[in-house]
């Protein structure tokens, strides 16, 4: 199984700007032709989608930087695992910086677990979470991930 992963640092379509949208282009052609089975992508757009894949995306994360464009169609989320293979969706302890899918090929399953160890806290006002305890947060949810068959 062929599994790419890529920050891809939320590439913005439709805002008016050239050179943004050549970005968005360009990161979606590199997947297209990269032909993975699976890909594991942070800092996603959901305007953004790869031919054959389905795609699970962690929660819409609502820390928004102030240099980007957030308006229709784009939506900014930290995790998105897209898949050739049918997956399933495990709720997850901190689901804006971590998303979990099992997918299953040929008759085997394997754990894609996708994650943003972030101090992104201090843009949103809902927070009070220091980047300490958002590191402790993620290291807990990985080390409650099956050993096997799991890849982070």
């Amino acid at each position: 199984m062929k599994i790419g992963l890529w920050n891809i640092d939320h590439p913005e379509t439709a805002s008016g700007n050239g050179q943004k949208q050549r970005r968005f282009d360009d990161v979606s052609d590199y997947l297209a032709q990269a032909n993975c089975d699976a890909y594991i992508i942070t800092e996603a757009n959901g305007a953004m989608s790869v031919q054959d894949h389905s795609y699970e995306l962690s929660h819409e994360s609502p820390f928004k930087s102030s240099r980007r464009y957030y308006g229709p169609p784009n939506i900014y989320y930290q995790v998105a695992i897209y898949s050739k293979s049918p997956g399933v969706r495990t709720e997850v302890v901190e689901p804006i910086n971590g998303l979990r899918v099992t997918i299953s090929k040929n008759n085997q399953s394997l754990v894609l677990y996708g994650n943003v160890v972030t101090i992104k806290d201090q843009w949103s006002k809902t927070s009070g979470l220091t980047y300490t305890d958002r590191l402790n947060q993620q290291i807990a949810a990985i080390r409650n991930l099956p050993r096997l068959r799991t890849l982070v």
